[in-house]
């Protein structure tokens, strides 16, 4: 067959012949052709209004016209850790970065909508943001990856023990246990003997006695829990050849699935301690487990935990599921973890706790951010209190080489959470000896040829942990783990005079100042520029709420004894602003720590002029009003009874109920309102207590 007819070649036209139809004509084809411009036009025109009407349903989700963004302001690229090979990249220092204030954005064109508020009555210090819709700004801060953050803490500095420091350390830990035993003392546990041989160590945050040390119910389950947990890590996900574990789908189901009694062994607040100890520094997908199982944990320690994986994590995947987790949780219970990390020298956290505060919506934390906004920069040199110049910085511990810069060396077998020091004990072979009892009953720990130290004595708080993975970047430290904290260390030689040459003025462009500023422009919907005097205007009690939230911390982590004193401090002060500070702390205490501060606002109000304390009565925060009523009960005086009649129908019902008892002692008299009593009745009985009041009045007039 030739090329032409087996259909390869160029095809010939061939003139095909065929009757005109009638339907063939000009005229015809013109009526066709303008039925099919016709039918064009109006499909063209459907089609543009089913795509305007999408637009405009967008536009009605998003709650507000579709902007394009402005351009964003960039931050500052991260100093990028070089290995040694790079000789160009070494010798290139980066530069500092420049003060850096946030453009104003418009929302993202998919960003995800908020969750919905519970209804609820404002606190007063919200009145300010009840006009909505809210002006949309940018919802997320962080721009940096989880290897660009470790490349940034690569360039951490390294502080541990010697090796002469540490044989030092074991040889006075057994010379004091022996004098301790020959005595038939108890011994106590505190950080003195690590300061006297490693005097640098003042400069970390130390535990005090006897805060340094687990109680015995808490150590045994640390120890029970934590041997359980490494043992599954080693058995149901262990590493390969790469350091790697596998998907930990079978570890999550096992730990489910374990129960002590009636409850589960790991979906327990007891939990909470041994498995953020050993699964903050695991890898990714092991670290989502733990937000997973801190999820199903009801309280506040696993809300603690979120709030701290969500601030502390490198990994973006990580800190959104704590997030989510903190979705339904208190916030009160988490805000003090994100308003801490705006003063977090190393400034990703702040703009992670940036980013949680948004992505939860907590709009109560906008007064604390305004308090931050006054405040010089947390990495920035200090006036110390002896007179000289400290910075604060953030420092690595290496995890396995300093066992004894955290705890103390065991002394007996039955101390409890007690593991070989790395350096010296090495792990045994059989997983009986491992994670059974330990070798030795009758030996004394330190008396061994091996180090054992005990877990529950913790001298240090860390921030959080990080394991490095294997990389050019991280030559040194490859697998290694590192524990991060923050050292206060005093400035000399150079390093003082270039802080002496900075200027002394109010530090306003240091990013996590930034971070606030962002946070707050997102909160409120408001953008009141970068000066603090103006977002003060907004939130008067800004500065007197954050210090309120301090002291709560400072009053928590402190000694018995120290506590009252703190508490008569404030109780004494002549500063006006000593009323608001312990309301403000109120809240954020519990059982008798807060019984002690509320008595101690009640005794300052009972010293307070009477115009003072009237105006206390009516004051916006209900801790206020109910001191200044149980105040008036101590002044014995009938002259305060139509204030505290008004008080009877305060929002606040602790308020109302202390007002009412209040006027049973000061008058005698019983008219209501019982404690579950409905509105009405509760308006009722403000009725007969004004009736009431009025016939007093007539009888016997009373000077005000």
């Amino acid at each position: 067959m030739s090329a032409t007819h087996s259909g390869f070649g160029p095809r010939r036209s061939v003139p095909v012949h065929r009757r005109r139809r009638k339907s063939d004509s000009p005229a015809s084809n013109r009526k066709r052709r303008l039925a099919i411009a016709l039918v064009a036009v109006v499909n063209f025109v459907l089609l543009c209004a089913v795509v305007w009407l999408g637009i405009r349903a967008f536009r009605d989700d998003r709650g507000g016209p579709v902007r394009s963004s402005p351009p964003v302001a960039m931050q500052a690229s991260p100093p990028v850790v070089v290995s040694a090979t790079d000789d160009t990249a070494a010798n290139d220092k980066p530069e500092p970065a420049a003060p850096f204030e946030p453009e104003l954005l418009a929302a993202p064109r998919f960003a995800a909508e908020p969750e919905p508020r519970r209804e609820r009555m404002p606190p007063p210090h919200e009145i300010h943001l009840a006009p909505a819709p809210r002006e949309r700004f940018a919802r997320e801060r962080s721009l940096l990856n989880e290897n660009d953050l470790l490349k940034e803490l690569a360039w951490t500095a390294e502080f541990g023990l010697t090796p002469d420091a540490r044989q030092g350390l074991v040889l006075s830990y057994q010379k004091e246990y022996q004098t301790v035993t020959q005595m038939s003392m108890q011994f106590g546990y505190d950080p003195s003997m690590l300061l006297r041989h490693v005097p640098g160590v003042s400069q970390l945050p130390l535990r005090p006695a006897p805060g340094c040390q687990l109680g015995p119910k808490e150590a045994l389950t640390l120890g029970a829990l934590a041997r359980k947990l490494h043992a599954y890590l080693d058995l149901v996900a262990p590493k390969d050849l790469n350091g790697k574990r596998r998907e930990p789908t079978q570890l999550r189901e096992a730990l489910r699935r374990e129960r002590r009694g009636k409850r589960p062994e790991w979906l327990r607040p007891e939990a909470v301690p041994a498995m953020v100890q050993i699964l903050m520094a695991e890898d990714v997908p092991l670290r989502l487990m733990l937000v997973d199982l801190l999820d199903e944990i009801e309280g506040k320690a696993a809300t603690v935990a979120l709030a701290q994986r969500a601030v502390f994590d490198l990994s973006p995947d990580v800190r959104k599921a704590a997030i989510d987790a903190l979705r339904d949780r208190s916030r009160s219970d988490a805000r003090p973890i994100f308003v801490q990390a705006f003063r977090y020298p190393w400034f990703p956290i702040a703009d992670h706790a940036a980013d949680a505060l948004i992505a939860l919506d907590d709009r109560e934390a906008a007064p604390l951010l305004v308090a931050q906004l006054g405040k010089p920069d947390p990495a920035a040199p200090f006036a110390n209190a002896k007179g000289g110049t400290s910075i604060r910085e953030v420092v690595r511990i290496n995890h396995v080489a300093n066992c004894l810069l955290c705890h103390a060396p065991s002394i007996s077998s039955r101390d409890p959470v007690r593991g070989g020091d790395p350096l010296t004990d090495r792990p045994q072979p059989s997983l009986e000896r491992r994670y059974g009892q330990s070798e030795g009953s009758r030996g004394k720990g330190i008396w061994w040829n091996k180090v054992v130290i005990r877990a529950d004595v913790q001298f240090l708080r860390q921030d959080f942990s990080v394991t490095f993975p294997v990389g050019q970047h991280f030559t040194g430290m490859q697998g290694l783990r590192f524990d991060f904290v923050v050292r206060t260390r005093p400035l000399k030689g150079d390093e003082l005079k270039e802080a002496r040459k900075q200027k002394t003025s109010e530090s306003i462009g240091y990013r996590q100042r930034d971070a606030a500023l962002f946070a707050l422009r997102s909160l409120t919907g408001k953008d009141l520029g970068t000066a603090t005097d103006a977002w003060l205007q907004l939130f008067p009690s800004a500065n007197a709420e954050a210090e309120g939230l301090r002291i709560s911390a400072n009053l928590m982590r402190a000694l018995p004894e120290q506590r009252d004193p703190l508490i008569a401090r404030y109780r004494d002060s002549k500063d006006e602003n000593a009323t608001e500070i312990l309301a403000f702390a109120i809240p954020h205490l519990s059982g008798k720590l807060q019984e002690k501060v509320r008595e101690a606002l009640i005794k300052r109000l009972t010293r307070a002029e009477d115009d003072e304390l009237r105006a206390h009565l009516q004051d916006e925060h209900p801790e206020i009003r109910r001191a200044a009523a149980l105040a008036c009960v101590r002044r014995a005086d009938l002259e305060w009874t139509p204030d505290l009649i008004e008080l009877l129908s305060d929002s606040d019902a602790v308020v109302a109920r202390e007002s009412q008892k209040a006027l049973q002692l000061i008058t005698g008299e019983n008219f209501g309102p019982s404690p579950d009593a409905r509105d009405e009745d509760r308006l009722a009985a403000v009725e007969r207590w004004r009736v009431w009041w009025r016939l007093q009045s007539e009888e016997k007039p009373v000077d005000r």
